[in-house]
């Protein structure tokens, strides 16, 4: 008879929670800071992380690259794929990618002078780079995937303001 050996026994599984923070930091002296979600699409992310570079055609695609920023108001949801009103992007620089313990921290500071000024900015999308250079904002096809998607009050954006973005990304069991 052949003996099978379990490994955490029946109905066990290993969970990893991905949960996510928003900070804005204006120059006018205003802190926001609000929870994410983390978005369905950011599934292919993780799994390129796990497969280091080789599940894709162009691992590059599917890696952590831009903060993306609109005036949408509509309360973000698992199945949201991209933001309601995009108005512009801000590449994360590689020096601008660190990591904690319990977390992955991404920073992008989004200038005086930007297609976003006269806007009032109340949501903000952390993506991947997909095939689109910035600062194009991405289309069908693209293969731009947003990872986590946030709702915040109004910050009225005028080239008098810059805002800081910070992104954590926090992992737990």
């Amino acid at each position: 008879m052949r003996q099978v050996r379990s490994f955490g026994g029946v109905g066990k599984k290993d969970r990893l929670f991905l949960r996510g923070e928003l900070t804005l930091t204006c120059s006018d002296g205003r802190v926001i800071r609000e929870t994410n979600l983390i978005v369905a699409t950011a599934l292919p992310v993780v799994r390129e992380l796990l497969l280091q570079g080789t599940g894709f055609v162009n691992p590059l695609y599917h890696r952590l690259h831009s903060i993306y920023v609109g005036r949408g108001t509509t309360g973000a949801a698992t199945t949201d794929t991209w933001l309601e009103y995009p108005l512009d992007a801000v590449e994360i620089a590689d020096a601008d990618k660190t990591s904690e313990s319990d977390h992955l921290k991404v920073q992008v500071l989004l200038p005086a002078i930007t297609a976003a000024n006269g806007y009032t900015l109340t949501e903000a999308a952390l993506a991947t780079r997909g095939s689109v250079p910035l600062p194009v904002l991405p289309g069908p096809g693209d293969q731009v995937s947003m990872f986590s998607r946030a709702i915040h009050p109004g910050v009225p954006k005028t080239p008098a303001i810059t805002v800081l973005y910070t992104w954590r990304i926090y992992l737990t069991l």
